[in-house]
């Protein structure tokens, strides 16, 4: 995981801990709607962040099985490509 990634992440998810206490805990009803607002921001900021990082990982994965299936190919492609060079040079 990208370490800014994962630190953005935290703060977020700092952040988002501290409203949601603040939440529970405030009596003031126009505070409580500001928090509730906040929270629901951060919720989808922290959601989208996580997904970023789930598809970049997914990614990885996907592109790493690609290349070694790809590899045991590729050799074939080169040793045949070696052999036509070779079967075609007088």
């Amino acid at each position: 995981m990208n370490q800014v990634k994962a630190a953005a992440v935290r703060t977020l998810l700092r952040e988002y801990l501290a409203k949601r206490v603040l939440f529970y805990t405030t009596r003031d009803m126009q505070e409580h709607a500001q928090l509730d607002s906040r929270t629901t921001r951060l919720q989808s900021a922290l959601w989208s962040a996580v997904v970023a990082l789930v598809v970049a990982g997914m990614n990885d994965v996907l592109n790493a099985q690609v290349y070694a299936q790809a590899a045991p190919w590729l050799t074939d492609a080169q040793n045949l490509s070696s052999l036509a060079s070779s079967l075609s040079t007088p």
